[in-house]
């Protein structure tokens, strides 16, 4: 890739988000209990190499100078710590949020969200990066035999940025 866009790689910045409803490209840790080796869609691994690279041709054929901005918030609405922590100190995954308990106590939690907006000199957007420390595990299912595809909540923040820059 260095040699076909002459771009150092340390100059280049891969933004990516994390779902765990997305298709497997790498294969179950053979040492986790229960849990069978899941096979990998080798041809699937090949075209998201290529579109990566070709996404990363493509940005560097397009470059031209911007304008960035940058602002943060908070969101705590949607965000909680899984670590909880019971009356007795013992700590426990809590995969759902619990109803209010007042024995139950949470970790520490990041709220804040941070947007930067990239525009060229004539103020049209080019791209919007949106960082939130919020682990997208919202479209689980129990049912171990079935498989969900979904962007998760990024998909919807996405959703979110495109409807209200146009």
């Amino acid at each position: 890739m260095k040699k076909k866009i002459n771009i150092p790689e340390s100059n280049v910045l891969v933004c990516a988000t994390h779902t765990h409803f997305g298709p497997k490209i790498d294969k179950i840790r053979k040492d986790w209990p229960d849990t069978p080796i899941s096979k990998v869609d080798e041809s699937y691994v090949q075209i998201l190499k290529k579109r990566i690279a070709d996404s990363i041709s493509n940005a560097a054929k397009n470059t031209r100078p911007v304008k960035l901005g940058a602002v943060k918030g908070d969101i705590s609405e949607i965000v909680y710590n899984r670590r909880t922590k019971k009356a007795d100190g013992s700590v426990a995954m809590t995969f759902r949020l619990p109803p209010a308990d007042p024995n139950l106590s949470f970790g520490p939690v990041d709220p804040e969200v941070a947007i930067l907006r990239v525009e060229d000199t004539n103020g049209s957007l080019v791209g919007t990066i949106v960082n939130y420390a919020c682990h997208p595990v919202c479209g689980a299912t129990d049912n171990q035999e079935f498989y969900s595809i979904s962007a998760d909540y990024p998909g919807y923040t996405a959703q979110v940025v495109e409807q209200m820059e146009g």
